[in-house]
C-alpha cells in the first residue's frame, strides 16, 4: 500500500501513468482495504500483521478521501495504532516479540502512521511521541556502528518502504525517518546510507535540516533497556564507524506464540571498530530443517547445556518451552562497563541449571566474560563464539584466537582467549546475513563436562592490547589475563567471597589490574567489598573502583 500511495505521488504527471491506470489503482486499493476491513489480524497474529493492516486502513483512508468508506479507514486505523502502542512496545521501546528486524517494521509503521495522521488532522498526543521516540532509541541501541543491526530474533527480509540500496540489515533510513519526525539528533544513526529516504519522502529542505545536525553524543552511550532486555556496552572512537559496540540480549522470550523468537538467551554481537565481529547467525529461512537449526542455542553467542536449546522449540513459529532472562545489574564507571543477566531456560533438565553470565568492559583493553553454571552434577557445557561470513578465524594455541575481518578496507581484528578448561577449536558452518541467503562462516566451539562452574572468556581489539592467555589461578574462580600492557587477576565470586590483593568481595565480579604491581580494583554488582579494614556495599548496578597512591594506600572513587 505504502508503495502504492508514494509511487503514484513520486510519478505524478508521468505520462505512463494514465487516468485509466490511476483509476484501476485507486480501485484495487478500496478493495484490499475493504477486505482488510473485514478480516483484521485481532486473533491471529496481532502483532505486526495488525498494525501494518491499521497503517494501510489509515493511509488509504486519507491519500483517498473521496473513496467510500475513508473517513472511517482513517478513524479505525488510527484508533488501532493508538491502541496497540501500549501493547506491542514495551515501555522501554522494544518491540514485544524481541526481534530487531520487527522493531524496525513498528517504528516505520508508527512514523508514517503519525504523518498520515497530521495530514488527516487527528490527534496525535504527546505521550504517544514520546512512546515512539523509546522504539526508536530501542532500534539505535541494537545498530551497529556500520548501519546494520544485531540481529536477535527473526528477520523476514521485508521493509516497510525502501527507497534505498542500503546494504541488508541496514535501517537506518527508519532512524533518519524518525530524528526528523521527532526532532531528536540522538536518534541519528552512524551510517549515512538510509538517508536518502528523506529526499523523496520529505524533499531537500528537510533533508537539509536533519542532516545538517551532529548527532547526539547520547546516541552513541552504553544502556539498558531493562523491560526488553537489550543492552549495548559502547566504547567511543574518534568518529561514531569506528566505535566498538557490544550488544547483549538479556530479555523475555518474546509475546504471544513466541513466532519470532529464538533460543539466543544472553547472547551477544560485538563489532570491533565499527566492523561486526561475533555475530547473530541469522534466520536462515521460515519453514523445515533449517529453521530449527538457526532458531537453535547452539548457533548463538551463548552456552548450550547437554545439547539442549535454552527453549524448547515446537512448530516453525512456536514453542513449547519459554525462557525467561532477567537483568540482575547494569552500570557504567570511569573506563569501565558492567553487565550481568541470567535466564532459566535449563532449570527444566532433571540436574536444573541456571545460567548467569557477567560482562566487565575495560575501555581500550579488552571484555572479559564470566559464564556461571549452577548446578549439582557435571554437565555437557557448548559455548558458541560466531564469526560473521567476512571474518577469518585463525586458532594459535589450544586457548587463544585471532577473528579478522576480511571486508575490503578493514583493519578489524578481534583477539579470544577461552577458558583453559574448555576444549577449544574451530568449525566451519553456514550463516544467514540475509533471509533464505546461506554462506560459509566459521565459529569459535568449545566444549567440556563441569558441574556448578564459572567460565571464563577474555577478548579484546588486537591493537589494543588484546589478552593472549588465560590461566588458572589456583582457586577456580580467579584468572591472571594476560595481555600487551602487563596482567591483571580477575574473579567472578557470584556470591562467595573471594580475595585479589588487599580485596575481598562476593559480587559479581571483582578485578586486580596489574597484578604485579597493583594499580586499580574494580568491583561490580551486589555485593560487599572488604579493603584495608573498611566494608564498602555495593547494590546489584553498581561498579566501584578503587585507585593505589604511590605510598601503597588504596583510595575508592565515589
Amino acid at each position: 500500500m505504502q508503495s502504492w500511495i508514494h509511487g503514484l505521488r513520486l510519478f505524478h504527471g508521468a505520462s505512463a501513468i494514465s487516468a485509466a491506470l490511476r483509476r484501476d489503482l485507486v480501485g484495487s486499493v478500496a478493495l484490499q482495504i475493504d477486505h482488510v476491513e473485514r478480516n483484521l489480524s485481532t486473533w491471529f497474529s496481532p502483532n505486526t500483521h495488525l498494525t501494518g493492516e491499521a497503517l494501510a486502513m489509515l493511509s488509504a483512508g486519507t491519500a483517498w478521501p473521496e473513496l467510500p468508506g475513508a473517513g472511517r479507514w482513517r478513524e479505525q486505523g488510527w484508533q488501532i495504532l493508538r491502541e496497540q502502542a501500549v501493547v506491542q512496545i514495551r515501555p522501554d521501546g522494544v518491540y514485544f516479540e524481541q526481534s530487531a528486524w520487527y522493531q524496525s517494521y513498528t517504528l516505520d509503521f508508527y512514523v508514517l502512521g503519525i504523518i498520515w495522521a497530521r495530514l488527516s488532522g487527528l490527534h496525535v498526543s504527546a505521550d504517544l511521541l514520546e512512546h515512539i521516540r523509546r522504539a526508536a532509541i530501542a532500534l539505535r541501541t541494537v545498530t551497529r556502528p556500520d548501519g546494520t543491526i544485531a540481529r536477535f530474533g527473526d528477520d523476514d527480509g521485508g521493509r516497510t518502504l525502501p527507497l534505498t540500496s542500503a546494504a541488508f540489515g541496514d535501517m537506518t533510513d527508519s532512524l533518519w525517518r524518525a530524528a526528523l519526525l521527532l526532532s531528536d539528533t540522538a536518534l541519528i544513526p552512524p551510517s549515512t546510507e538510509g538517508r536518502d529516504a528523506l529526499l523523496w519522502l520529505e524533499g531537500p529542505a528537510a533533508f537539509d535540516v536533519i542532516t545538517a545536525q551532529k548527532a547526539d553524543p547520547a546516541s552513541r552511550q552504553s544502556r539498558a533497556l531493562r523491560n526488553g532486555g537489550w543492552l549495548t556496552q559502547v566504547e567511543q572512537a574518534a568518529a561514531p564507524e569506528r566505535d566498538h559496540w557490544l550488544v547483549f540480549d538479556a530479555g523475555p522470550h518474546g509475546a504471544l506464540s513466541h513466532a519470532h523468537s529464538h533460543a539466543d538467551a544472553l547472547g551477544v554481537d560485538l563489532s570491533v571498530h565499527g566492523v561486526p565481529i561475533l555475530v547473530d547467525a541469522g534466520t536462515g529461512v521460515y519453514v523445515g530443517p533449517t529453521r530449527r537449526v538457526y532458531r537453535s542455542t547452539a548457533r548463538h553467542n551463548t552456552v548450550t547445556v547437554d545439547g539442549y536449546d535454552s527453549s524448547e522449540q515446537g512448530t516453525s513459529f512456536n514453542w513449547r518451552t519459554a525462557t525467561d532472562s532477567s537483568i540482575v545489574g547494569f552500570g557504567c564507571a570511569a573506563g569501565v562497563d558492567f553487565v550481568s543477566a541470567s535466564h532459566d531456560g535449563y532449570c527444566r533438565l532433571v540436574d536444573p541449571v541456571r545460567h548467569h553470565r557477567t560482562i566487565l568492559r575495560f575501555h581500550r583493553h579488552y571484555w572479559l566474560m564470566f559464564d556461571t553454571l549452577e548446578a549439582a552434577a557435571p554437565h555437557d557445557v557448548l559455548l558458541t563464539l560466531q564469526a560473521g561470513h567476512d571474518v577469518h578465524v585463525e586458532q594459535r594455541s589450544a586457548q587463544l584466537f585471532v577473528l579478522t575481518s576480511t571486508r575490503a578496507g578493514a583493519d578489524s581484528a578481534l583477539s579470544i582467549a577461552v577458558d583453559p578448561r574448555l576444549d577449544a577449536h574451530v568449525e566451519e558452518r553456514m550463516v544467514s546475513p540475509a533471509y533464505a541467503l546461506q554462506l560459509p562462516a566459521s565459529a569459535v566451539v568449545c566444549r567440556a563436562t563441569l558441574a556448578d562452574v564459572t567460565l571464563c572468556t577474555a577478548m579484546g581489539a588486537t591493537d589494543e592490547g588484546a589478552p593472549r592467555l588465560v590461566e588458572q589461578q589456583g582457586v577456580e574462580q580467579i584468572w591472571r589475563i594476560g595481555h600487551r600492557g602487563g596482567a591483571d587477576l580477575v574473579a567472578c565470586p557470584a556470591g562467595v567471597p573471594l580475595t585479589l590483593g588487599p580485596a575481598s568481595f562476593d559480587g559479581r565480579a571483582l578485578a586486580l589490574l596489574g597484578a604485579e604491581s597493583p594499580h586499580t580494583i574494580v568491583a561490580a554488582g551486589a555485593g560487599t567489598l572488604h579493603l584495608e579494614g573498611r566494608a564498602y556495599l555495593l547494590a546489584a548496578d553498581d561498579v566501584r573502583l578503587a585507585r593505589c597512591a604511590p605510598d601503597g594506600t588504596w583510595t575508592m572513587e565515589p
